[in-house]
């Protein structure tokens, strides 16, 4: 910054200079004149042309260089306040991450205790103590609503923290939906031969773990829900159907976006993350999710294969 500061106030002195040496030369083709028909001695008028010449070339010169130099001071003041403020969101950032670190602990163990506790409460009550029950029940869903929320906001900025630099390893999609149907409890339809797609072996599965989380949560019936997979050029199509009531066309545009939640999902539990959870994992595996409530409520998710 010092040495710049210094240039510039070289260029000034030199634009200085130049217009005082113009001054003194304009000055005495001036006394020449008057003086002309007395002294025959002095620069000719070829000269002076000359000069005006020079003259006009450095004051340009001078001025852009000038101009230049302190476009560059001005850069250069910016990108250290850029720095500074980068720095200062990487700390408070790195804060963020910190306290939801905590929170996290924080939150699990009495969260699980209170479960647990209710679990053992409603195993002791009487049948007909239905008020008792319905309390119960609503400590179970306080607690659930509680644990999905703070699972979730740990899972997307655990997510924000990796989205540049996913895992990578081979994956058969099959495998992974075979494991996920079991757990679930749903009917998957598939191919024979392995369906292999370069993926995260921890990602990808939350994101169809998410799907069916859903699909389960909202249809009618568990039989309701199916997941099926097959290949289809180079791509892998996974769906994953139920027949639940659906979602509003007018809910749909907002169906990715963070933190929201379906009029018609109101009265379940959830954070309205999962399915902006999906969304990112998917477009990290550069692939794409997309609805269709033709038949049912069904979400398909498009990744590309391995090639053989």
């Amino acid at each position: 910054m010092h040495d710049s500061r210094f240039q510039l106030l070289n260029a000034h002195q030199a634009v200085a200079v130049l217009l005082a040496l113009h001054g003194t030369l304009n000055l005495a083709r001036a006394a020449q004149t008057l003086l002309e028909p007395v002294l025959t001695l002095g620069p000719s008028t070829s000269t002076f042309f000359a000069w005006g010449i020079l003259f006009f070339f450095g004051l340009t010169v001078g001025l852009a260089v000038m101009v230049t130099e302190r476009l560059r001071d001005l850069l250069q003041d910016r990108l250290i306040k850029e720095n500074v403020a980068h720095c200062a969101a990487e700390a408070a950032l790195q804060e963020q991450l910190n306290f939801l670190t905590m929170v996290s602990h924080e939150f699990r163990t009495p969260l699980g205790i209170m479960a647990a506790l209710a679990d053992l409460i409603a195993c002791n009550l009487p049948a007909d103590d239905k008020e008792s029950a319905e309390e119960l029940d609503r400590i179970h869903r306080a607690s659930r609503r509680l644990g999905n929320l703070v699972e979730g906001c740990l899972a997307d900025d655990w997510l924000e923290s990796v989205s540049q630099s996913r895992r990578s390893g081979e994956l058969d999609v099959g495998t992974v939906l075979a494991e996920l149907a079991t757990e679930y409890n749903v009917v998957l339809y598939g191919a024979v031969e392995p369906i292999r797609v370069d993926a995260d072996p921890y990602l990808l599965p939350i994101a169809f773990s998410a799907l069916l989380d859903n699909a389960c949560k909202y249809a009618h019936t568990p039989e309701g829900v199916t997941l099926s997979y097959f290949q289809q050029g180079k791509t892998v199509e996974v769906t994953v159907r139920d027949d639940g009531p659906g979602i509003d066309p007018a809910d749909v545009p907002r169906l990715f976006e963070k933190f929201y939640r379906a009029r018609r999902t109101q009265h379940k539990p959830g954070a309205g993350l999962g399915l902006h959870l999906v969304q990112r994992i998917v477009a990290l595996h550069e692939g794409s999710i997309k609805l269709d409530q033709t038949h049912g409520t069904v979400f398909y998710v498009s990744l590309p294969v391995l090639k053989s």
